[in-house]
């Protein structure tokens, strides 16, 4: 019995002609890098400021520490399996 043939590509072969290769390269992370940046920032000062709002927020509200932490702690369980799947 004879195997079926099966097409197979590399991270680096992709049939593409080199120079097609390294301008889409180019092209994609000029617009997508930028993007990303600005999403790292504002997910940066969103942590931030949940860390400040916490000093005072607690006493007003009454609330423990452990009680406010649940709120950002419930965006981990989804933040943390996104980023898994992200790196399958």
């Amino acid at each position: 019995m004879e195997r079926p043939k099966v097409e197979t590509f590399t991270s680096g072969d992709a049939g593409w002609p080199a120079a097609q290769r390294e301008a889409t390269l180019r092209k994609v992370a000029r617009r997508l890098i930028p993007v990303m940046c600005v999403c790292y920032f504002l997910a940066y000062i969103d942590r931030t400021n949940i860390g400040i709002a916490a000093l005072t927020m607690n006493d007003d509200l009454g609330i423990s520490a452990t009680a406010f932490g649940l709120g950002p702690g419930c965006s981990s369980p989804g933040t943390s399996c996104s980023r898994c799947r992200a790196t399958w």
